[in-house]
């Protein structure tokens, strides 16, 4: 699967058709924890999550090339028939059962419409099952499959600061200032400091610098807010 991604999308990407590329996993790929299964489930679950990165890759790159992934439940098939493999002149063979003109023309339009396609006995089934990360961010496949994003840690309110409860006071002595003591650079303190620079002919940036700085304390030397009068 891997060595037919890396052979045929660049191609299909340089030549600027419309194409679809469909990988075969399993059901085995939805699902985890079966007893004996540990190298089988995980190769399908890597197939699966290839083929969801391929998918976002082409997102990005292209409108025109996209990936699903086919993912079959029971298909009458001989893989538990290890004789088939014998030499003929070991014993007859069973033949062998693939999947039928129909199912793989339905299988490539149900792939055109979504990332994960599930099948069961060489026929296209509905994709209402466990899915474990299918996505859409743009194109064809259902919006509703997106996961929701995690939500976002709180953020730690700041901590009082000494310096700006003393600058709170100083600007509420120059009456610019009427919030609460708090000692945290809030809305009110912002819009306090950008008063001070408007009267001190500042740029009024809202935030203390070395010019505001003395604005400051030159206003308090003189005790009141009419510096710029």
């Amino acid at each position: 699967m891997v060595h037919g991604v890396r052979a045929f999308v660049p191609r299909m990407l340089a030549g600027g058709d419309e194409g679809h590329i469909v990988n075969t996993a399993s059901m085995a790929g939805l699902i985890t924890g079966r007893a004996g299964n540990a190298v089988y489930d995980s190769s399908k679950h890597a197939c699966l999550a290839i083929t969801e990165s391929l998918y976002r890759d082409l997102v990005i790159r292209t409108n025109k090339v996209s990936a699903s992934v086919l993912c079959p439940g029971a298909v009458m098939t001989n893989i538990f028939a290890a004789e088939r493999n014998r030499p003929a002149e070991l014993g007859d063979a069973h033949d062998e059962c693939v999947l039928k003109q129909p199912a793989r023309v339905q299988i490539l339009n149900q792939s055109r419409r979504r990332l994960i396609v599930t099948a069961r006995h060489s026929r296209v089934i509905s994709t209402q099952v466990p899915v474990r990360v299918p996505v859409a961010t743009t194109g064809t496949v259902p919006a509703h499959h997106v996961p929701p994003a995690p939500k976002p840690a709180p953020t730690p309110a700041p901590a009082p600061s000494p310096a700006i409860e003393t600058l709170q006071r100083e600007l509420g002595r120059l009456n610019y200032y009427e919030g609460p003591i708090t000692g945290t650079m809030n809305t009110q303190t912002v819009q306090a400091i950008t008063y001070l620079q408007r009267d001190a002919h500042l740029p009024q940036t809202g935030t203390m610098n070395a010019a505001t700085q003395q604005a400051l304390v030159t206003m308090l030397a003189q005790g009141n807010n009419q510096m710029g009068s």
